[in-house]
């Protein structure tokens, strides 16, 4: 309840939150009852579809509705994001990345991702994924550890940019609802 009262706020502001909360929204999502870290609503799952079938108007048209509900899904962010710019929206798809990028930014406060001590402290595994396609470099290899309160992803990268290989980290802290 009171993550869709954050939401309310939030799609009634004039301009962007703030980043506190912005902060707020994001990591408030898992304490849903209804939230889950792998699975996707069938709303999700069409919108998934139509940008990966690159029908980006209509996948353009989704996102906004999906981000309607959860402005926060780094995954839609950047799809949505990308949908604008592929039908010259330029205005949209930058105010779309300017969040997506603050939201990295909020999620980088915790940590950089470099290290499995400074895993950046994501909510949903689509989030994990947006933050390494965003990258633009290969990712490759996964190793994921559970342990008694979190779930750590480590990820072996390749930056065609640096010529050199790199680690990014993740971690997911286990719901108790």
């Amino acid at each position: 309840m009171i993550y869709q009262k954050l939401v309310q706020k939030y799609n009634n502001l004039p301009q962007p939150a703030d980043t506190t909360e912005f902060e707020y929204l994001y990591y408030l999502k898992y304490k849903t009852p209804d939230f889950t870290y792998f699975n996707m609503t069938a709303e999700e799952m069409f919108f998934r579809e139509r940008y990966n079938s690159r029908k980006y108007q209509e996948s353009a048209e989704l996102g906004i509705k999906l981000l309607q509900k959860d402005p926060t899904e780094l995954k839609t962010l950047l799809y949505t994001s990308t949908s604008f710019k592929n039908i010259n929206q330029s205005d949209s798809a930058a105010e779309l990345l300017k969040r997506f990028d603050l939201l990295i930014n909020i999620i980088s406060k915790y940590g950089d991702g470099k290290t499995i001590e400074t895993s950046y402290q994501v909510v949903k595994i689509s989030d994990e994924h947006a933050i390494l396609e965003h990258t633009k470099d290969l990712f490759y290899n996964r190793i994921t550890k559970q342990e008694s309160n979190c779930i750590i992803d480590s990820w072996d990268i390749f930056s065609a940019n640096k010529n050199k290989n790199y680690n990014l980290n993740f971690k997911f802290n286990k719901v108790e609802i």
